[in-house]
C-alpha cells in the first residue's frame, strides 16, 4: 500500500485478507491477521493536514462506540506493543452519484491519547 494512493474497499480487503467478506469489511474497524484496519468516512480532510506536516490527527469513532464494546476495545488496545500496525484509510463521503468512493491510504498510525465515548475521541500519531 502506498501512502496517498486511492483504494476501493474491495482492493483493501483483497490485499489484507484475500477476499471481500461484506460481513467483515462493511464496518470501519477491521481486525485482520497482522494489522488493524481503520476505514473512516467523514468530511475531515486529513490530506491537507498531512501536507502541512501534521504529525498527529484527531479522529472520532462512530457515535455508538463505547469504550467497553468490542470495537472500542480494539481501538483503545491499538497501542499494539506487540508491533501490530494500525493502518488508516479515509474518504470524505461514502458515495458520489450513487457510486462508492475510494479511500486514501494515510499510513500507519499510533494511539497517542483518547477521551470520551459515544463517540471515542482519539489522537493518532502519524508515522512517516
Amino acid at each position: 500500500m502506498i501512502i496517498g494512493k486511492l483504494y476501493t474497499r474491495e482492493e483493501i480487503a483483497i490485499h489484507f485478507s484475500g477476499s471481500l467478506n461484506p460481513g467483515l469489511w462493511n464496518q470501519g474497524i477491521v481486525p485482520v491477521e497482522g494489522a488493524l484496519i481503520l476505514l473512516s468516512t467523514g468530511d475531515r480532510d486529513y490530506d491537507d493536514e498531512i501536507r502541512r506536516g501534521g504529525k498527529s490527527m484527531a479522529w472520532q469513532s462512530q457515535n455508538r462506540t463505547k469504550r467497553a464494546s468490542k470495537q472500542g476495545k480494539l481501538l483503545l488496545d491499538a497501542k499494539h506493543d506487540d508491533g501490530t500496525p494500525v493502518l488508516l484509510f479515509h474518504r470524505k463521503s461514502a458515495k458520489t452519484k450513487g457510486k462508492s468512493n475510494p479511500f486514501v491510504f494515510l499510513g500507519r498510525v499510533e494511539h497517542k491519547s483518547s477521551v470520551g465515548e459515544c463517540p471515542i475521541n482519539i489522537v493518532w500519531k502519524l508515522e512517516k
